[in-house]
């Protein structure tokens, strides 16, 4: 009875906090921009309504048969400054970076610089270290290695400046269990490793931040970036949290398994959530809106950029890796984005999860198979080959729903597949 009086309390809580938050927020003038083909109509009215809701700003895109098909931004990019959200407007995505980081490996398998079934120690020697001789790039990228928390914890310092040092780190860990046996979301250290995997791997001995600048960002023209340059900060969203809030709209929306994994970590510390969580020394105190944060390359949460460029990304991998007469990835390595793991329950993240050499997969109204990633408080890029269709959603209003549970993204996917005649 005390922890059904407990969880009471705490609702009702977050119900009044949830309440007194929507009365005293100002009500700012409607802000909208951009359009679509007329073919899809529907996303604008239905983007519309989501800032008629209060969603504070965001952005969603579409590319079909490799053209833009629909770009809409709107609501407000800075709610303090009132600094509408505008067409160049950036904003973080979270773990959607994840998707970007899987097509820079993608390309070096192309290359024949890197093999899935490899071990991870034929590029990396002082991976073996702690029994991961055997852990293949596949595992690594499929949060099967066990690898998801570190004993020793990196700093933001590090990350951006000492690569070398988090190598030895990272080389040092110890799986939590027996790789390829349990998968358990890598949520910050996905991007540590991938890091200095493609530094292992590449001829030039680039980080993911600059192989993605040198190999995709400048050729083909996207505008994204894994870690951001001080040039850049002008144009990012600020972006809008609150944890009281936050369970309240989890709650609602039976995101019980979000429920869980944010109880988990904020009540016992040697959580598979929470050490996963403090593998970034002093995590509690990072917020997103830091420019230390966000110069962070860390291509497991810190991308930034706009719906616009990364929708122009996966539209061109829905097409076939084909843009302008160069191939960004083959068909053989858009076909590994479709080649899902088991589905199990996650060991961290507490509910079902399937992924795919970097991606994660959900199902289409057809109930085929599609590929990209979400990221924390909204944040979603997928690619449906079948339907050559690629889409992207960013918001600065971070909710922490279960994937499939936010109503803001479901609903423009919902009206967008409408569009094309699938239902």
């Amino acid at each position: 009875m005390g922890f059904v009086k407990n969880a009471a309390i705490v609702l009702l809580t977050c119900v009044f906090i949830a309440y007194m938050q929507n009365i005293f927020q100002p009500k700012l003038p409607l802000h909208m921009k951009g359009g679509s083909d007329s073919k899809f109509f529907r996303i604008g009215r239905e983007f519309k309504t989501l800032i008629d809701n209060g969603m504070i700003g965001g952005a969603f895109a579409i590319y079909h048969h490799g053209k833009p098909v629909a770009d809409i931004w709107g609501g407000y990019a800075d709610v303090e400054s009132r600094s509408k959200w505008q067409e160049n407007t950036i904003t973080m995505v979270m773990s959607t970076t994840k998707a970007v980081g899987a097509v820079c490996i993608g390309m070096l398998v192309d290359r024949g610089q890197i093999d899935y079934d490899a071990p991870v120690s034929q590029y990396w020697p002082e991976f073996a270290q702690q029994g991961k001789a055997e852990i293949t790039v596949r595992m690594l990228l499929n949060h099967e290695a066990g690898l998801h928390a570190l004993d020793e914890p990196v700093s933001l310092g590090d990350l951006r400046e000492n690569p070398n040092k988090v190598g030895k780190s990272l080389a040092a860990q110890k799986p939590s269990w027996e790789p390829g046996t349990k998968h358990g979301y890598h949520g910050f250290t996905h991007g540590m490793y991938l890091d200095q995997l493609i530094r292992h791997t590449d001829p030039k001995k680039r980080g993911v931040a600059e192989f993605f600048r040198d190999e995709l960002s400048i050729p083909f023209g996207i505008d994204f970036f894994i870690g951001l340059p001080n040039a850049e900060v002008y144009r990012a969203a600020r972006s809008y949290e609150s944890l009281l809030v936050g369970f309240y709209d989890a709650i609602v929306s039976g995101s019980w398994a979000m429920v869980r994994a944010m109880i988990k970590g904020l009540t016992d510390p040697e959580s598979s959530v929470a050490r996963a969580l403090n593998s970034v020394q002093g995590w509690q105190d990072i917020q997103v809106n830091n420019p230390d944060y966000r110069a962070t390359p860390l291509s497991s949460a810190t991308g930034m950029g706009t719906a616009r460029g990364l929708a122009k990304l996966f539209g061109i991998i829905a097409n076939g890796g084909k843009f302008e007469g160069r191939t960004l990835v083959s068909e053989k390595v858009i076909k590994e984005f479709q080649n899902t793991s088991v589905t199990r329950i996650d060991e961290v993240l507490f509910h079902e999860t399937t992924y795919a050499q970097g991606m994660i997969t959900r199902k289409n109204p057809q109930g085929q198979l599609v590929f990209g990633h979400h990221g924390h408080g909204g944040q979603y890029t997928y690619v449906d080959v079948h339907n050559n269709l690629a889409w992207t959603f960013i918001t600065n209003d971070l909710k922490p729903y279960q994937p499939g549970r936010d109503h803001r993204h479901e609903t423009l996917v919902k009206a967008m597949y409408k569009s094309i005649g699938v239902e």
